[in-house]
């Protein structure tokens, strides 16, 4: 048969409509309808996200949704009823979803249209506002969907002209086979807007690997910064993939979302005096804030414990009162010890990063109240810090009543 019903889920939310509301005391029913980017094999279930706005200044009576299966964006007596949904009565400038799972038999372009009372059993202010279509294509070949994801750098900072080994993960979300050789690329950026043009490329991958439905391959190359990169500060690195088109696929966005890149930490060892501006911060990990109780404090020493900043007297938080500490102009070589104190109820996180990338950076420990002989800090350092690797990923909480110190070495 053309059309298969796999399973219909409704789930019925009522929000504030962003519309304006109309006039006249009567309910004004109109509706949107979305399906996933992209084309569907046949008989491969999709989702249809329909919403059902009443952008009315009256609550709607119930009414009737029905969902038409057309071969063009035009409802007329031809087309198919595809199902039928019972829609409660909607408060004024509110609104319903309703998520139905659907598949196709037949290959081609179908509309998929969805009117709202149907059955006409609302007076509404425009009764010409009640139909939304949209397309959907069926391939009989199925289709082919490269992502790369996973990408990992074993390092935590690089000299320019040094090497590491790097890993990702390629996979085909698709349907049907990838069989074609293509290119990977990988990149390094100093900013988040990955743009392979204007960014420097490391090392290119020619993949020779027969991708079936849902399937990955690990893959593991070197990536080599180039010389005299000056540079001191953290970066990128991407993929690129599928970078010359080899491969037709469903969705050809094939560059990494910043979720799925890596950071690393480059310098300069040839500038002997080069020095790294960093932001010592802790923040929520909801990423709310309670402006009535900023977190945990910080405060910043030397590698001899001498005090350089801190707010653990109340003051100097930053904008959304979280704790922060903005030192500038450290030097290469010297070592810096941060101690974190508890204020109020947590978990908070803390971070090190440097200023060009707004990224955290996260210790791999915390120590709890490793003091050497006494409380005053002024002119010692703990007894046992734990060390924070500059673009290390390990996500860590400080709770609340923690008093913990960390070091940082700059390479």
């Amino acid at each position: 048969p053309l059309i298969s019903i796999f399973s219909c889920v409704i789930i019925m939310i009522f929000c504030c409509s962003p519309r304006t509301p109309g006039t006249g005391g009567t309910p004004d029913l109109t509706a949107s309808i979305a399906v996933p980017l992209g084309e569907f094999s046949p008989n491969a279930a999709f989702d249809l996200s329909i919403t059902v706005f009443n952008e009315g200044d009256a609550d709607s009576a119930e009414s009737r949704l029905s969902i038409y299966l057309s071969s063009d964006s035009a409802l007329d007596s031809s087309d198919t009823l595809l199902t039928d949904r019972d829609i409660p009565s909607i408060p004024a400038s509110s609104s319903t979803g309703n998520i139905i799972s659907q598949s196709l038999s037949s290959s081609g372009t179908w509309y998929i249209i969805a009117f709202i009372d149907s059955e006409e059993t609302v007076t509404e202010q425009d009764e010409t506002n009640n139909q939304i279509g949209t397309a959907v294509t069926i391939n009989p070949d199925g289709t082919k969907d490269l992502q790369i994801s996973a990408i990992a750098i074993d390092a935590d900072s690089l000299n320019d002209g040094g090497s590491c080994n790097l890993s990702a993960v390629i996979s085909n979300q698709g349907s049907n086979t990838v069989t074609e050789t293509f290119n990977i690329s990988f990149y390094m950026s100093t900013d988040s807007d990955f743009t392979p043009a204007g960014d420097t490329q490391l090392v290119e991958e020619e993949i020779s690997h027969d991708f079936a439905e849902k399937s990955s391959m690990n893959l593991n190359t070197v990536i080599t910064l180039p010389d005299n990169i000056d540079l001191n500060q953290s970066a990128y690195f991407y993929a690129f993939l599928d970078n010359t088109d080899a491969v037709d696929e469903v969705d050809e966005d094939n560059i990494s979302d910043i979720d799925d890149a890596s950071i690393l930490l480059i310098y300069d060892d040839e500038n002997s005096s080069r020095t790294y501006d960093l932001i010592f911060e802790t923040y929520p990990p909801t990423g709310t804030v309670d402006d009535e109780n900023p977190d945990t404090s910080l405060t910043l020493y030397d590698s001899y414990g001498i005090y350089i900043d801190g707010n653990d007297d109340g003051g100097t938080f930053s904008a959304d009162d979280y704790s922060e500490i903005i030192y500038n102009s450290a030097a290469a070589g010297s070592t810096l010890f941060i101690l974190a104190e508890g204020d109020v109820e947590g978990p908070y996180a803390f971070s090190v990063r440097t200023g060009n990338i707004e990224l955290r950076y996260y210790s791999y420990e915390i120590s709890v109240d490793p003091y050497e002989d006494d409380d005053d800090h002024d002119s010692n350092v703990p007894d046992s810090p734990v060390p924070i690797n500059i673009g290390g990923f390990s996500n860590r909480y400080l709770d609340n009543g923690d008093n913990d110190w960390f070091e940082i070495t700059l390479p």
